[in-house]
């Protein structure tokens, strides 16, 4: 409010990713070898943990603050417990063509949408894993010439998004014949 600097913190490596702990008492930062979280105190940032992952381009935390979810370079979006730092197996959500560029979670926490520089958009379900995958399909789309770059849920509208392209259009998984010129 006063658009002063509160709190400067140090690191030793470029940072590659941040996120607010939506109690705004935590912060996630990713690195070149690994994701720091952090307490954020009156003075400074105090790291409590630490999860030894590479290359971590996005982190997205869901509504309620218990789960994070870590976009990559090699194609794939892993969650993680905020207060355990685990990773279970049924959270690691592969298949995007290229590196993830965005990630945003569905109103319930339930899962989310997460788009990636080859065009594609995915639907993850982390409640009810089918078939060792928890991909809903059948909502995903790709365009193939685009690199999406941004995605948003839209809210009171299950599994609807927004997306941003490379082509300067926002497109709409349900219009996807008429996208919206940017």
């Amino acid at each position: 409010m006063t658009k002063t600097l509160e709190i400067s913190h140090l690191l030793p490596e470029d940072a590659l990713a941040v996120a607010f702990h939506p109690s705004g008492f935590h912060v996630v930062v990713s690195t070149a070898d690994k994701i720091l979280l952090m307490n954020v105190l009156s003075k400074s940032l105090h790291q409590f943990k630490n999860i030894q992952q590479k290359n971590c381009q996005e982190i997205q935390f869901c509504h309620g603050g218990h789960l994070f979810a870590t976009g990559y370079q090699n194609n794939a979006v892993y969650v993680y417990n905020f207060y355990t730092g685990e990773n279970p197996q049924g959270y690691q959500c592969k298949g995007h063509i290229n590196r993830v560029k965005s990630i945003d979670w569905f109103e319930d926490d339930m899962g989310f949408v997460s788009t990636g520089q080859g065009g594609d958009v995915f639907f993850w379900d982390l409640i009810n894993v089918k078939d060792g995958s928890n991909r809903l399909m059948e909502k995903d789309f790709t365009q193939k010439s685009v690199a999406m770059t941004s995605v948003v849920n839209i809210p009171g509208r299950q599994h609807e998004v927004y997306c941003v392209g490379s082509d300067k259009r926002i497109w709409n998984n349900n219009q996807q014949k008429d996208p919206y010129e940017a």
